[in-house]
């Protein structure tokens, strides 16, 4: 092999390899440039999804104010019924407290008649003695 077509053999081969470097440097810049449209494309669909995904949070957020809302709204409402037990048993306590009155009163009433009745009885039994002394005389009488 000559000098000449060492130098021939070495430019074509050059030659070659610039070929495929420039083929690759084409395939590079293919690449890099559906890179960054796939990128840019990716960057806006979870750009997208990330502005939906914070609706949904304000959203969930509004709810969640409003649930508080309600909450609040029944502790007041099951505060104003415990009120109102304490003063129904207030209530039960001062009718029980006058059934007991009543009672007594009632048993006092009954004492009474009971010993009305027996002084009653006891008064019927000296007016029938009398009634019988009366009746009697007229025997006695004749």
């Amino acid at each position: 092999m000559t000098n000449e077509d060492f130098q021939k053999g070495f430019f074509e081969e050059f030659a070659s390899i610039k070929e495929e470097f420039a083929s690759f440097r084409e395939d590079f810049a293919s690449i890099k440039k559906e890179f960054r449209e796939e990128f840019a494309s990716t960057k806006k669909e979870f750009r997208e999804e990330f502005a939906s995904i914070k609706e949904e949070f304000k959203h969930v957020k509004t709810q969640q104010g409003d649930m508080m809302i309600d909450i609040q709204h029944v502790k007041s409402r099951q505060d104003d019924m415990v009120m109102r037990q304490d003063d129904m048993a207030d209530d039960i306590q001062h009718v029980i407290t006058r059934q007991d009155e009543m009672y007594a009163v009632t048993c006092a009433v009954e004492h009474n008649n009971q010993v009305g009745r027996s002084e009653l009885d006891g008064q019927n039994i000296r007016l029938a003695k009398a009634e019988g002394k009366f009746k009697k005389a007229p025997h006695f009488i004749s």
